[in-house]
C-alpha cells in the first residue's frame, strides 16, 4: 500500500465547537503558499494544545466520542463509496456497491469491537479477557472471536464459521490497554494514509486514538483527495473537540513538514518500505547509507507501518473435487483481480506441492477464471512500469486477455493478467525477481515446491515441512498469508497442520480464505509479524499492528480460520452480482440492525 509524499491539499479542523475543517484548492497549493503552510501550522499547535486532554479524557468521554463517529457513517456511506470507486475509474453499479459494502463492514466491525472492550473497561475495571491456551512453542495463544453467542449467531462472519486466535510475543507480558493501565500525557501521531483503500485512513486513525491515545493529524494520499471529506465528515467528533485534523495538499513540503515537525511525537503509515525508509533515512542514497552507518535516522520520533508484503498461497496437497478446486480457483482470481492487484494482501506466489495430481488441473482453473474476470483499471502510480518490470523479469509469463471492466477508462487501456509458472522452487531464491519486489500489479507466480525429503510421511506433511520455512525466509515481507487445506486432510494430519499455522511467520495467517478476511477481524492482529526483532534499519512488512480490539500490548500474529468452501468467500463478479440497492441494505443492516437496513433502503443516495 503506497504512500506518495506529494500532491493533495490541506484542510485542518478547529477545536473548539464553532471549528471546521479548512480546505485549501488544489490549484492555491501548486507551489508552496504561505496560507496553507500557516493553516498547517495553526492544524498542528491546536493538536499539540490538546494532546494532554485527550489523554486524560475520562472513559464516557471516550466512548461518547466513538459513537458519535458511528452514527455518521451511514449518511456518508453511499457519497463516500461513488468517490473510491471514481479513484479506480471504475463506473459501474457493482463499484459503488462494493464500496458501500466494504466500508460499512470494515468501519462499523473496527468501532464496535472498541466500544465493547472500552465498555468493559468502564463498567469492570479492566479489558475483556478471552479464553487462552499454550502452543507448542509456549506461547500463549487467545482464542478472540467468537466469544460469545451473538458472535456465533448473530455476527455473519460467526454464524459463517469463522474462528481467530491471536497469538502473543513469546517472553512478554499478557498485559493489556498499556494507554489505559499508564496514560501518557499526549502524543500527537502523524498519519500517511494509504492510497490504494480509502478506509484504511479511517481505519489507521481510530486505532492511534482510541487504542493508543494519540490525536491525529492524517495526511491524505494524493489518490485519497475524493474521499477525504466524507472520512472528515465521519471524524468530526474528534474533530470539533480538537483531536483530529488532516492534510490533503498535494506539496511534498507538507509531508515533510509534518513528518519532521517538532510538535510530532510519533508517525504511522501505511505504505512501502521505500518510503519508510526515504522517511525514516532521507531520500537521498547517500544520505541514507551515511545514517545508516552512523545509526542516525532523520526521523527522531518513533514510526509505526503496515509496508505490505509479496503475499503467499500455500496450496495444501489432498483429494478435491472438480466444484472445490473451481470454488478456490474462483477465489484465488478474485484476490488477484481485486482493485488491479493493487493490494498489500494480493496473492503473489502460489505454493503448490511438487507432485500433488491436481496441481495442474488447479492452475488450469484459475487461468480459466482469470479469462472471464473483467480487467480492472490500472489507476495505481507507477503500475505500468511495474507490469512491465515484471514482465522483463518473466518474458515466458502467460498474458492473459479479458473484457475491461470498464470502457474507456481515464485511466488508460487495462492490462492482461500475468501468469508466471516456475517448475520448480529456485536453488538461489534471494535472486528471484517475484520472491523479492512486491509487484503492485496484476501478476502471480505459481511455483512448484519439492516435499521435504528429510521429513517423513504424506505429501502433504513433507510438503508443509518444506513450503513453511520456503514462506518464511525465501519471500519478502510477513504480512499475510494463506494456507488452503482440504478438511480431510487436516483430518488426517492435524499435528502437521496445526505446526504450520503455529510456525509461519505471517501477522495474519488464514486458513482457507483470502487474508482480507484477516483484515475485516478488528480482534486480530494487523501488520506484519512482532517477534520483537522488528527494527527501523530492517523493517520488513513495518512494526507494530492496527486492529487489536482486545489491546493485547504484545501481539505477534492472528490465525483466522473459514470453512473449507464457504460463501463468505470472495468470488468474482459474474458468480455474485452485487448491486447498489442490496449493497445499501446489507450495509444498513450490518451497522443498524433491521432500522439500519430500512434507513438505507429508503434513502435515495
Amino acid at each position: 500500500m503506497g504512500h506518495l509524499l506529494s500532491r493533495q491539499r490541506s484542510s485542518a479542523a478547529e477545536p473548539a465547537a464553532t471549528a471546521r475543517p479548512v480546505h485549501t484548492s488544489a490549484a492555491s497549493t501548486t507551489a508552496p503558499a504561505e496560507p496553507a503552510t500557516t493553516s498547517l501550522d495553526v492544524s498542528m499547535e491546536r493538536l499539540a494544545g490538546n494532546k494532554g486532554a485527550w489523554a486524560a479524557a475520562p472513559l464516557s468521554e471516550r466512548i461518547a466520542v466513538l459513537k458519535e463517529i458511528r452514527a455518521r457513517l451511514l449518511d456518508e456511506l453511499v457519497p463516500w463509496a461513488r468517490a473510491a470507486a471514481s479513484i479506480r475509474c471504475a463506473t459501474s453499479e457493482s463499484a459503488v456497491a462494493q464500496d458501500c459494502l466494504v466500508t460499512a463492514l470494515t468501519g462499523t466491525s473496527q468501532i464496535d469491537a472498541y466500544l465493547a472492550s472500552l465498555e468493559h473497561l468502564q463498567r469492570y475495571g479492566c479489558l475483556p479477557k478471552p479464553p487462552t491456551s499454550t502452543a507448542a512453542s509456549g506461547q500463549t495463544v487467545v482464542d478472540v472471536f467468537p466469544t460469545n453467542w451473538r458472535e456465533r449467531r448473530l455476527n455473519v462472519q460467526g454464524a459463517g464459521g469463522v474462528t481467530a486466535r491471536l497469538y502473543l510475543q513469546a517472553g512478554k507480558p499478557e498485559t493489556q490497554g498499556h494507554f489505559y493501565r499508564g496514560p501518557h500525557s499526549g502524543k500527537l501521531a502523524v498519519v500517511l494514509g494509504a492510497g490504494n483503500q480509502h478506509f484504511l485512513a479511517l481505519s489507521d486513525v481510530l486505532h492511534l486514538t482510541f487504542v493508543e491515545g494519540c490525536v491525529c493529524m492524517l495526511k491524505y494520499h494524493p489518490l485519497m483527495a475524493p474521499v477525504a471529506p466524507y472520512i472528515d465528515r465521519v471524524l468530526e467528533p474528534l474533530a470539533r473537540r480538537g483531536f483530529y485534523a488532516s492534510a490533503t495538499s498535494p506539496e511534498l513540503a507538507v509531508a515533510q513538514q509534518l513528518l519532521y515537525s517538532p510538535l510530532t511525537d510519533s508517525v504511522h503509515i501505511t505504505g512501502g518500505a521505500a518510503t519508510h525508509d526515504a522517511i525514516v533515512w532521507g531520500s537521498d542514497p547517500a544520505e541514507q547509507a551515511r545514517r545508516r552507518a552512523a545509526n542516525d535516522p532523520l526521523l527522531k520520533v518513533p514510526i509505526s507501518s503496515e509496508l505490505g508484503c509479496v503475499t503467499p498461497w500455500l496450496v495444501v496437497p489432498g483429494q478435491w473435487s472438480s466444484e472445490e478446486i473451481t470454488h478456490h480457483a474462483r477465489m484465488l482470481t478474485e484476490a488477484i483481480a481485486n482493485n488491479c492487484s493493487c493490494n498489500c494482501l494480493a496473492p503473489k506466489v502460489v505454493m503448490l506441492a511438487d507432485g500433488w495430481e491436481q496441481a495442474d488441473e488447479f492452475v488450469a482453473a484459475v487461468k480459466s477464471e482469470l479469462a472471464l474476470r473483467n480487467l480492472p483499471a490500472p489507476y495505481y502510480p507507477g503500475l505500468r512500469q511495474r507490469y512491465e518490470a515484471f514482465k522483463q523479469a518473466y518474458p515466458q509469463a502467460e498474458a492473459i486477455s479479458a473484457q475491461p471492466a470498464d470502457r474507456g477508462a481515464a485511466c488508460g487501456e487495462p492490462l492482461p493478467y500475468l501468469v508466471n509458472e516456475l517448475p520448480t522452487w529456485p536453488a538461489e531464491p534471494s535472486n528471484e525477481y517475484a520472491f523479492r519486489v512486491e509487484p503492485f500489479a496484476p501478476v502471480v507466480t505459481f511455483a512448484k515446491v519439492p516435499a521435504d525429503a528429510a521429513a517423513r510421511g504424506s505429501l502433504a506433511e513433507r510438503f508443509l515441512a518444506a513450503a513453511v520455512p520456503a514462506a518464511n525466509n525465501d519471500l519478502w515481507g510477513s504480512l499475510s498469508c494463506t494456507v488452503l487445506v482440504h478438511p480431510a486432510t487436516e483430518a488426517a494430519h492435524p499435528a502437521a497442520v496445526q505446526r504450520a499455522l503455529d510456525d509461519l511467520q505471517f501477522g495474519s495467517v488464514v486458513v482457507n480464505s483470502w487474508s482480507v478476511t484477516g483484515f475485516i477481524m478488528p480482534q486480530g492482529h494487523w501488520g506484519g509479524y512482532q517477534d520483537g526483532t522488528q527494527t527501523i534499519a530492517d523493517v520488513g512488512s513495518g512494526i507494530g499492528a492496527v486492529h487489536n480490539s482486545y489491546m493485547y500490548d504484545y501481539t505477534q500474529k492472528a490465525v483466522v480460520r473459514t470453512p473449507f468452501v464457504s460463501s463468505l468467500h470472495t468470488q468474482p463478479e459474474r458468480y455474485a452480482p452485487l448491486t447498489l440497492g442490496p449493497a445499501k441494505f446489507l450495509a444498513g443492516l450490518i451497522h443498524g440492525g433491521p432500522l439500519g437496513a430500512l434507513r438505507m433502503a429508503l434513502s435515495r443516495s
